[in-house]
C-alpha cells in the first residue's frame, strides 16, 4: 500500500471530521506573518498534508500557497508562474532575501542597525514531522 494512501486512511479513521474542517479553515485563511518564510512554509506544508482534498491538483496547491503571501510579494511570485509549490517557495525566498539585503544596505548607509528580524540569517530547513511524512528530499536542501 502506498504511503499517501496509508496517510489518507489514517486521517479518515482517526481524525474527526470537525478537526479536518478546522484545519481546512486554517489552511484557507493562512497568511504570512512578518515575512517569516520558514514558519509560513512549514505551517502551509503541515496543513496541506492534513487537508489533501483542498489542494488535490498541483495548481490549486500553488494558488493556495500564493494566496497567503503578502501583497507585494504575491504579485512577484504570481508573475513568475510557478508550476509547483516548491518553485513558489524558491521564488518567495529569493525575493525576501533580496529585500532583507536591500533593507540592511539602506540601514547601514543611514548608520542604523538592522531592523527587527533582519539580524537573523535564513536558517536551513529543519527536519519536521510534516516534511518527513511528505518525504520531499528537496525540502532539506538550502536554496
Amino acid at each position: 500500500m502506498p504511503w499517501t494512501e496509508m496517510k489518507q486512511l489514517m486521517t479518515a479513521e482517526f481524525c474527526p471530521i470537525e478537526e479536518v474542517q478546522r484545519m481546512e479553515h486554517k489552511l484557507w485563511s493562512l497568511k504570512i506573518k512578518e515575512y517569516n518564510i520558514l514558519a509560513y512554509n512549514q505551517r502551509f506544508n503541515e496543513l496541506a498534508l492534513m487537508c489533501p482534498r483542498m489542494i488535490k491538483p498541483e495548481r490549486v496547491k500553488v494558488d493556495a500557497y500564493i494566496r497567503g503571501l503578502s501583497g507585494n510579494i504575491k504579485g512577484e511570485v504570481t508573475s513568475s508562474k510557478p508550476a509547483n509549490p516548491s518553485e513558489a517557495e524558491n521564488v518567495e525566498a529569493a525575493i525576501a532575501t533580496e529585500r532583507a539585503r536591500h533593507a540592511n544596505v539602506v540601514n547601514d548607509a543611514r548608520g542604523y542597525g538592522p531592523v527587527r528580524g533582519q539580524d537573523a540569517a535564513l536558517a536551513a530547513r529543519e527536519c519536521t514531522f510534516a516534511v518527513f511524512i511528505k518525504c520531499d528530499p528537496t525540502a532539506f536542501l538550502w536554496y
